[in-house]
């Protein structure tokens, strides 16, 4: 497995450079970032969820894409999330 080095609160110009040097990324004329993902990466589309509840569950398109989950249940997921974050922080 690959060894991988996390930078807290990294300057700007050092992630450029980390990007240039280590993923092939190039600036463009107004100064963003270029950088080209491949075929296989981002969000897969099943990894979706939406909260189901009163005022817009009439407006989605549920499915295999649009996923419910109940209000509970994102409740826990963003606490989760909170916990995580605030244990990652200095």
């Amino acid at each position: 497995m690959e060894k991988i080095t996390l930078k807290h609160n990294a300057p700007v110009a050092l992630l450029y450079e980390d990007a240039i040097r280590n993923e092939g990324a190039v600036i463009s004329a107004t100064g963003a970032l270029i950088n080209f993902s491949g075929k296989k990466t981002g969000r897969s589309p099943k990894d979706k969820r939406i909260v189901y509840e009163e005022t817009s569950k009439d407006d989605i398109w549920w499915g295999s894409v649009n996923i419910k989950i109940d209000e509970r249940m994102s409740s826990s997921i963003f606490c989760m999330r909170a916990r995580i974050t605030l244990s990652l922080s200095p």
